[in-house]
């Protein structure tokens, strides 16, 4: 949590390096959340509690506001005036955007609070921006899009293989799955439920490992196949996670 600080809202903000000259708004609500609390208010709008949160270095800079299922957190800029705004829903941030004004601000939270879709929000406020990825979480359908990105991206030349072979398999082409490092693949049950559990699979110079993310077994295989064997049969294996259907 931010320190107490009993100095003047101005001196708070020049203190970070912030010209207080380009939100006297928030200078004189005394920082960011006040400030959108004013507006709602005066505008009629419900936005449950606005706070600072947790991690906030300073409380007069950022906003969050939580809600069912959800989160809306907004930040100020520095070196110019404009708001920052991360929509979330199931612990990822599904749009985004940067306005120079807070009304605006408020009200693409407002609507967002209340349910709205992506592209409702997109075509209501046309400062925030969406991807696929996010639009196919919304239909509840993220896996066989994040499956098409990977196969489509053209720095992943060495482990498509891999991909090809996991994505045509009929169990663990049904999961979530994301690249690191270019040659790690990581295979989720449910990439909202991280309690599902999920697994790696890594190529090596002679090979394939296989990791369970519950455990620190690792399995060693030389093909493609037996490697997909061996990450169904440990995702099969009594453990945390729920078996595969």
């Amino acid at each position: 949590m931010a320190a107490e600080d009993n100095s003047s809202p101005a001196s708070r903000y020049s203190a970070l390096g912030i010209d207080p000259t380009l939100y006297p708004d928030l200078v004189e609500a005394g920082g960011l959340a006040p400030a959108m609390r004013h507006l709602a208010a005066e505008h009629g709008i419900e936005l449950g509690e606005i706070s600072a949160p947790a991690w906030a270095s300073t409380s007069i800079t950022e906003a969050t506001i939580e809600m069912a299922g959800g989160s809306i957190y907004v930040v100020i800029r520095r070196d110019f005036r404009s708001f920052s705004l991360n929509l979330s829903r199931t612990g990822r941030v599904q749009a985004d955007g940067v306005s120079g004004d807070l009304l605006c601000v408020v009200k693409a939270a407002d609507a967002w609070r209340e349910g709205a879709s992506l592209a409702r929000i997109a075509e209501l406020f046309p400062f925030v921006s969406y991807d696929g990825l996010a639009a196919a979480f919304e239909k509840g359908a993220p896996a066989p899009f994040q499956w098409d990105r990977l196969l489509g991206d053209a720095e992943l030349y060495e482990i498509r293989p891999l991909l090809m072979a996991a994505r045509d398999h009929e169990s663990l082409g049904q999961m979530f799955a994301t690249v690191t490092h270019y040659v790690s693949l990581f295979l989720q049950m449910d990439p909202v439920d991280q309690s599902r559990g999920g697994i790696w699979i890594r190529m090596k110079d002679d090979g394939y490992t296989i990791e369970p993310a519950w455990s620190h077994e690792v399995t060693r295989v030389h093909t493609i196949v037996d490697a997909l064997a061996a990450a169904e049969q440990a995702l099969r294996a009594p453990g945390p996670p729920l078996p595969l259907e």
